[in-house]
């Protein structure tokens, strides 16, 4: 074993390589080291790309970035095969939820502009959920809980408990429910309508 600063005197240690001043540099007083930097602002901060082999294991990872400054988290397979994908495990409890969080620590990007979104530059791309996909009810007719990116007005919400709604530009086209289907509007069939009961409204 070789020990360095055994007697715990407040000296930095600076190396230097062939362009980078500050290669390594181990600042003593706040006991904290900086790869590209003598001024780490952590226990250990690089400035610049770091690469390895193997696993990086950590108890929390956060990822910091000012804003519109690119991504913050990139996978990237440069081999274009399987691989670029997000693990959720857990080794104990199988019941355990893997969530991604979007969280708002300020009180002007609230409402309809605050989107998380998955997106690709493919035109046919496909989001294959390989379980059940559960959402939170806001009970709105002019943002639904499930429509569309241009037309958020349209699609279908969950106005109740146990009822299922139909919306087209915030209105309320169908509301359905173990015992009845309320359709407001016209109803026109090319075929036959068969109904295990009763039909109310006109008919022509």
């Amino acid at each position: 074993e070789i020990t360095f600063n055994e007697g715990h005197a407040d000296i930095d240690v600076r190396i230097e390589g062939d362009t980078d001043a500050n290669l390594f540099f181990t600042d003593a007083g706040n006991e904290k080291v900086g790869i590209g930097t003598n001024s780490p602002g952590e226990k250990l901060e690089v400035i610049g790309n770091i690469s390895a082999s193997g696993d990086i294991s950590a108890s929390a990872l956060i990822l910091k970035s000012a804003a519109g400054t690119g991504h913050l988290l990139t996978l990237h397979n440069t081999t274009n095969g399987s691989g670029a994908s997000i693990h959720f495990s857990d080794q104990t409890n199988p019941d355990q939820t893997g969530t991604i969080d979007f969280l708002h620590q300020d009180g002007f990007s609230q409402g309809g502009n605050s989107t998380f979104v998955i997106s690709s530059t493919e035109n046919d791309m496909v989001l294959n959920v390989g379980g059940r996909i559960l959402a939170t009810p806001h009970s709105s007719n002019t943002e639904v809980d499930y429509g569309f990116v241009d037309d958020i007005d349209t699609g279908m919400m969950r106005p109740s408990a146990n009822t299922l709604r139909l919306v087209t530009g915030g209105s309320a086209i169908a509301d359905m429910s173990v015992s009845s289907f309320n359709l407001t509007g016209n109803l026109t069939a090319s075929d036959n309508i068969s109904a295990s009961g009763q039909i109310f409204g006109g008919l022509t």
